[in-house]
């Protein structure tokens, strides 16, 4: 079974389909209080989780060119040039980046 993204999400990705536990997981994000990261008290503030629906996409994409210099089919120099890149289409492409 699948469930329509939530309609509080940004349009981009609205009409994609999700997975079952995606409810749950929005859910949790939001519940997030990023002044209070942790039960235990900590010197800052804010969380490793980065909120912006582009982060899968951009993700996948740099793992594929760490896979490819781990492979030796890429340089680590041609991997970071890319992944720059890609880096910066997902920037300009989200509104982040003029």
């Amino acid at each position: 079974m699948h469930l329509q993204a939530p309609e509080n999400l940004p349009m981009k990705i609205q009409n994609k389909k999700v997975a079952d536990f995606a409810p749950l997981v929005l859910s949790a994000m939001k519940a997030v209080d990023y002044n209070h990261p942790s039960i235990l008290p900590t010197p800052y503030i804010g969380t490793p989780f980065v909120v912006f629906p582009e982060w899968p996409h951009l993700g996948s994409e740099v793992a594929q060119q760490l896979a490819a210099t781990i492979a030796g089919k890429k340089t680590i120099d041609e991997a970071l040039k890319t992944c720059q890149k890609i880096a910066n289409e997902v920037a300009e492409e989200g509104g982040y980046k003029h």
